[in-house]
């Protein structure tokens, strides 16, 4: 890894004989505002409830203005398919999702889809609705635009991020949702079935093809570990000039001669406000160290009409062809409106308030180290809403630890492990759950769940690592697995997803487990993102193979492309009377093909295979496998007592809990992209791809970056 690198940027205001904005000194000019806004939850206090029995279309009667179309009602637009796109303008997720949008619009118009972006300002000046004009003329936006400025329309989705896509169908009903990037071809597959529920044909149904670029190329999240930031002091983290910033009064800052990574720091004098960092004389600057392939910030003069002139560093060196496009090779550029600057190949585009984007090191390099990013303002400008944030910062802001990105792993051959010893049993819920317990009973507890077709022993290398960290190690046996066994004949053998996760919950309680970090993989990790989700307060941090897992039996539904399908044989297989006999009758063949397929480069020996096979024995096995797969088409009933969970989960709640994120280099399941579910860990959050042909079942065959992963997210 190289030694950290500083990025700096320095902006000049010129702008003469502008009127003076949070000024102190003896100069007559316009002072640029800095702040930096961060993509998280948007609450607005109540529940908005004047829409009450109505669709929630009913809500588009109040905006304050419309661009683009004049006033679409919802009887206006009833047999319509409608897209609701909310957005704010200087969000760089939100702008990285647009020609997606746009594509959808021009493909599907004329087979009667309509686009309404909804644009709900997350700053004052976003409210400023020249911006808002200039703002969709730039980025070449035609289809409708509604103005939000009183989230009224916001809240009557009673939505709570940016960007997000609210799938409307012929009937005015709201049938599907997104938010944050990504899941690009589920959310057009859903477009194609609403239109085709509408009636409409000849359409083609090949996902688009998007050739994003600039400000809209897609994230390297792999290489980010910087969150967002803000540098007013209602919500900064990691200030480190001279401790604790004074609060709405002028002071003189200086850098420290050395940042951390993440920590940032002002240079001349500020005035630190709520929401924002004010710069009172010339000679002002801001340094941060920040590890991330693009950084963008919202900078600009206070006034309409001023100017600030800027320049951008990195390592004290002007940024060449990393200059973004808002800049020069010098790192020098321009900025009469507020907007957000960014120092990146792609970026930094510096009109009305739009974010300045740069990229901060060259994607070639591998041994990319941190940067630190200074801004200094050698004149008198007002800083205002200035935003730093990586480049490929999610919809929700994430604060990183520890490594992101490949970590090496040990991968297991030869003789299997020495399994876990005697297991223990206790009754939870409507089992009794067998399970191993390793390490001191009053260690710090950690749940490790298994997938299909494996067991326990996926953990059972990873269990003595963690417990001679002084960890409480439970390794349980899923329904249908191993020596748990239903309490009584009578209960549905049911494999529904919330029903595997609340047994994990009577599990705890029967323990007296009030709080657990929780570390799962195949079926184990969607038990641990539902826990995490549904029951935060039991979960302390969560470590899930293959990222966010939770399903949605609507979602569930929809059709595949091909190519797609096909690596979800065994499900459709499944779906028949044929496949459920088959699995019957070839139950350890079947599981140890999913194990050759999902784990190309695992040579795993016979030992090590029927070692866990034997948990296929169960009575229930077969039963519980077939009923959640047919669950997850919608060909199969759950109970009524999880209906609720299941309504919660199907609106794709984010995870709020600490979480690491692994996959397997070598993984051949089906799993999702990480930039597809990265916008659903809003607290500290890190995604890794560990290396050397890692397959499917990560902890058995990385048990040691698996366990690392723990200790570190515990920790």
């Amino acid at each position: 890894m190289k030694a950290t690198k500083l990025l700096v940027a320095v902006a000049l205001a010129m702008a003469i004989g502008a009127p003076i904005t949070s000024f102190l000194g003896d100069t007559n000019v316009a002072q640029p505002i800095a702040s930096a806004p961060m993509r998280v939850p948007f609450l607005h206090g109540l529940s908005f409830d004047q829409f009450e029995g109505q669709s929630e279309l009913a809500s588009l009667g109040v905006a304050n203005e419309w661009i683009n179309s004049p006033p679409l009602t919802a009887s206006a637009l009833h047999g319509k398919v409608v897209l609701i796109d909310f957005w704010t303008y200087t969000c760089i997720n939100w702008l990285r999702t647009l020609p997606y949008v746009q594509t959808w619009d021009e493909k599907y118009r004329k087979h009667g889809l309509v686009v309404i972006g909804i644009h709900a300002p997350e700053f004052a000046f976003e409210k400023d609705l020249n911006n808002v004009h200039r703002a969709v003329k730039e980025l070449g936006i035609d289809y409708p635009i509604a103005v939000d400025n009183d989230h009224l329309i916001w809240r009557a989705f009673n939505n709570q991020y940016w960007p997000a896509l609210y799938f409307v169908d012929s009937r005015g009903r709201v049938r599907y949702h997104h938010f944050g990037e990504g899941s690009y071809q589920q959310s057009e597959m859903v477009i194609q079935e609403l239109l085709t529920e509408a009636g409409a044909s000849g359409f083609d149904r090949e996902p688009v093809s998007v050739d994003a670029r600039g400000i809209e190329a897609a994230a390297d999240w792999e290489s980010l570990k910087s969150p967002e930031n803000y540098l007013g002091y209602e919500r900064t983290q990691n200030f480190a000039s001279g401790g604790e910033a004074v609060l709405d009064a002028p002071h003189i800052y200086d850098v420290p001669a050395r940042l951390h990574l993440n920590e940032w720091g002002l240079s001349g004098s500020w005035t630190v406000r709520k929401e924002t960092a004010v710069l009172n004389k010339s000679d002002g600057g801001i340094a941060y160290r920040f590890h991330a392939r693009d950084l963008h910030l919202v900078m600009g003069p206070a006034a309409p009409g001023t100017s600030v002139r800027f320049r951008v560093l990195i390592d004290g060196q002007p940024p060449g062809t990393a200059h973004g496009i808002d800049a020069n090779e010098k790192g020098e550029g321009d900025n009469r409106n507020p907007s957000s600057i960014g120092s990146s190949r792609s970026s930094f585009s510096t009109q009305a308030w739009r974010s300045l984007h740069s990229r901060s090191a060259d994607r070639t390099r591998k041994d990319r180290g941190s940067q630190m990013h200074s801004l200094n303002i050698p004149d008198e400008i007002d800083q205002d809403r200035r935003r730093f944030f990586g480049a490929a910062a999610m919809a929700v802001a994430a604060t990183q630890f520890g490594l992101i990105g490949p970590a090496q792993a040990q991968q297991t051959t030869g003789e299997p492990a020495a399994s876990f010893g005697p297991l223990k049993r206790i009754e939870a819920g409507v089992l009794s759950v067998g399970y191993a317990e390793l390490g001191p009973t009053d260690g710090p507890p950690v749940i490790l769940l298994h997938g299909w077709p494996y067991d326990i022993h996926t953990y059972a290398d990873v269990a003595p690592l963690l417990a001679a960290k002084g960890h409480r190690v439970i390794v349980p046996y899923l329904r249908g697995y191993g020596t748990t066994r239903f309490l009584s004949d009578d209960t549905m053998r049911n494999g529904q997803q919330s029903a595997i996760a609340a047994d994990i919950v009577a599990l705890m309680n029967a323990l007296g487990i009030e709080k657990a970090t929780i570390g799962g993989c195949d079926w184990g990790a969607r038990t641990a993102n539902i826990i995490a989700a549904l029951w935060p307060e039991r979960c302390k941090a969560m470590v899930s193979v293959s990222g966010y897992l939770i399903g949605n039996q609507q979602v569930g539904k929809l059709p595949l492309p091909p190519k797609a399908e096909l690596q979800w044989w065994y499900q459709y297989y499944f779906a028949t009377d044929r496949g459920r006999a088959g699995y019957e009758k070839y139950t350890r063949d079947f599981a140890r093909l999913i194990w050759q397929l999902a784990s190309p480069q695992w040579n795993f020996d016979d030992a090590t295979f029927e070692r866990s096979a034997a948990a296929f024995d169960n009575p229930d096995h077969v039963a519980i496998v077939v009923h959640n797969y047919r669950w997850r088409l919608g060909l199969a009933a759950g109970e009524q007592q999880y209906d609720t969970f299941e309504k919660r989960l199907a609106q794709a709640p984010v995870i709020g809990v600490p979480t690491i994120t692994l996959e397997g280099d070598a993984n051949g399941a089906p799993h999702p992209d990480a930039s597809v579910y990265a916008a659903m860990f809003p607290a500290r959050y890190a995604h890794r791809v560990v290396t050397g042909g890692i397959g499917h079942n990560l902890p058995q065959e990385a048990p040691q970056a698996f366990a690392d992963a723990v200790v570190e997210v515990d920790a």
